[in-house]
């Protein structure tokens, strides 16, 4: 009967069970510091107006520079009856970062063709340019000044 040895040690393995958790460890070695966010340099608020034949509307152009680079920029059209929004936001090194272009749709005169603002400032963000694209518009093609301030 050499099972019985074996069938003994297996009913002792069985029955006393795993033994109580031991202290924990020591903690390991700090690990290296994660990146940090970006942080924002300068913000640049660029204005202007534009007259529609019949009333000016005003035009904004903030300009918003970051540490690693990125821009966003935010335009703003806006009259009595209208204000009209657009966001842009552009990773460093892309060519729209460089000139902070923004771009929103918005009409401001009877012709109601869908009109498109592109907003950009210099490369010294001391002024901007809005311009307007709408078809059959006298304003078509038309480029206005905006100058800006830095914060």
């Amino acid at each position: 009967m050499r099972l019985t040895p074996l069938v003994l040690m297996s009913l002792l393995a069985t029955a006393c069970g795993p033994g109580e958790t031991g202290p924990a460890g020591p903690a390991g070695p700090q690990g290296p510091q994660g990146e940090t966010g970006a942080t924002l340099n300068k913000t640049y608020v660029c204005t202007g107006t534009a007259n529609n034949g019949t009333a000016n509307v005003a035009l904004i152009h903030t300009v918003y520079t970051f540490s690693d680079g990125s821009v966003t920029a935010t335009c703003n059209v806006a009259d009595g009856a209208l204000w009209v929004t657009g966001i842009n936001m552009w990773r460093g090194g892309q060519p729209e970062a460089a000139g902070a272009q923004c771009i929103l749709a918005a009409d401001i005169d009877s012709t109601k063709n869908g009109g498109i603002w592109t907003m950009e400032t210099n490369t010294q963000r001391t002024s901007s340019s809005a311009t307007y694209r709408n078809t059959g518009s006298p304003l078509d093609g038309r480029v206005f000044a905006l100058t800006c301030t830095a914060s």
